[in-house]
């Protein structure tokens, strides 16, 4: 086993489990995807996943300081992909699905063909052209859009959605967008795909993809507004991507937390989010203000 050590000191990460096909898709595309003691979800996941039009070159899991019962369950049952390679790692430490991601994300950079990232909820079970729907509408974009994202709809109900994304309200608080009425602000974490440029700057502006702090819950909302903020335009893509369990992880917890950093903006607005934006300057999420 090859341990690890992440920026911070006090994070190690191990590398548990390597099964890899003889040769690679060359799609320069890489899934990742995090269990916490759900292995029986996130195999269901990663089979879904093998049944892919467009096949990864890289599938990365990190398991969450599962219990053991459930560690070696996912160690178990992985089965080998059709091409490309399957790689399991495990932290002692539970890191929520925002620093995990950035270790997963870390990981897959040093892959300097890998060209886009796709983030999925392991209790999501991936439709057959998801991987060739966002690939595709990201590259049609061209690297302004950096992110995209499209339907999840309820795995025990396939007719219900799940999500289409990200909504933002006047109470700045966000939630799951249920309609196409809604303004769309960018794809969830749990199912959307960047590219690679997209996640270059995000690290070299804020130093992390998903700030850590968050743990799981609106990290994605807060990564969204940084690269809206930073000029790109996520696209969101109208089809099928993938059925969702919901909550197998959290237990079925809704908690939200904002961050709360003060408006410094001539602007006067009450929204918490100014950063850098592309071109200079700083910007306000909450009414579009720059300076």
């Amino acid at each position: 086993m090859t341990e690890l050590r992440n920026t911070n000191p006090t994070m190690d990460v191990v590398e548990a489990l390597c099964l890899a096909a003889a040769e690679s898709s060359g799609q320069g595309v890489g899934v990742l995807v995090i269990n916490y003691n759900t292995a029986r979800q996130t195999l269901r996941c990663l089979e879904s996943i093998q049944q892919s039009t467009l096949l990864p070159d890289w599938v990365l899991v990190l398991d969450n300081a599962s219990a053991a019962a459930d560690y070696h369950h996912l160690l178990e049952g992985a089965r080998a992909p059709q091409v490309g390679s399957l790689r399991i790692y495990r932290s002692e430490r539970n890191l929520g699905f925002a620093e995990g991601s950035n270790v997963l994300i870390d990981l897959l950079l040093k892959q300097a063909t890998c060209n886009y990232i796709m983030l999925l909820n392991n209790d999501a079970v991936a439709q057959k052209d998801m991987l060739a729907l966002l690939r595709d509408a990201l590259q049609a974009a061209g690297e302004g859009a950096g992110l995209a994202g499209g339907r999840m709809h309820n795995l025990a109900n396939p007719a219900e959605v799940d999500t289409l994304g990200i909504a933002l309200y006047a109470s700045l608080m966000p939630a799951d967008r249920k309609t196409l009425d809604d303004l769309y602000v960018g794809p969830t974490g749990g199912c959307c795909m960047f590219n690679r440029a997209l996640v270059e700057q995000l690290k070299a502006v804020s130093g992390y993809c998903f700030d850590p702090r968050f743990f799981c819950y609106c990290e994605d909302t807060d990564l969204v507004m940084r690269a809206v903020l930073m000029g790109y335009r996520p696209v969101y893509l109208d089809q099928l991507l993938a059925l969702h369990e919901g909550q197998a992880s959290s237990g079925g917890a809704t908690t939200l937390s904002l961050p709360t950093m003060g408006c410094a903006m001539p602007c006067g607005c009450t929204s918490s989010w100014h950063l850098p934006i592309s071109g200079g300057g700083m910007g306000c999420f909450g009414c579009w203000h720059t300076s």
